[in-house]
């Protein structure tokens, strides 16, 4: 007769027996942890060197920046400090250049249009003002006072601003010698 072995379900009862076994799963996932934190390690060092380069990479960009900051500074300063000594001789070359442009001829036919008949011109002292404007001092002979207001009136219609009578006198050949005062803002 023949003697059947039991099977024992539980494998537990006899670990000496199924050691095999369970050396085989705890090898398997045993190895299987190994390689995976190896794997982790690998990656863990790949990307650390990355991040250090890409710091290091950063680093440098902000030292770049910092000391273009301070050239980019630093010219700012000189440009407004030439700007700053330089800056009384660009306004007396512009005043050369603003009164060498202006056009007297254009003023004296604009002012010998607003005179009215027996009234001339004895003197006029221009003082040039910034921008594109003078102001005139004139002495104007006139046989009367009627004749005066006319011109007045003439000068008002043209582009002659702020007109002061200053002083008034009479010259010896009768005429009166009235002594005026005017803005004239030219077009550039």
């Amino acid at each position: 007769m023949k003697v059947r072995k039991r099977i024992y379900l539980n494998l537990a009862s006899r670990p000496l027996k199924n050691r095999r076994l369970f050396y085989s799963i705890f090898g398997l996932l045993g190895g299987a942890a190994l390689i995976f934190s190896i794997y982790g390690g690998v990656v863990y060092i790949k990307y650390r060197l990355e991040s250090k380069k890409i710091n290091a990479a950063i680093n440098r960009i902000e030292n770049r920046k910092i000391n273009i900051q301070r050239t980019d500074n630093k010219f700012t300063d000189q440009i407004e400090k030439a700007s700053l000594e330089s800056q009384e001789e660009v306004d007396m070359v512009n005043s050369i250049i603003h009164k060498k442009s202006f056009s007297w001829v254009e003023f004296l036919s604009i002012f010998e249009r607003t005179l009215p008949e027996a009234c001339y011109l004895v003197s006029f002292d221009p003082v040039f003002k910034e921008g594109a404007s003078v102001t005139v001092n004139l002495k104007v002979a006139s046989p009367d006072l009627g004749r005066l207001l006319k011109l007045i009136k003439n000068l008002n219609t043209l582009r002659f601003r702020n007109i002061r009578l200053i002083n008034e006198s009479k010259a010896e050949n009768g005429l009166f010698i009235y002594e005026i005062s005017l803005d004239h803002e030219r077009t550039i």
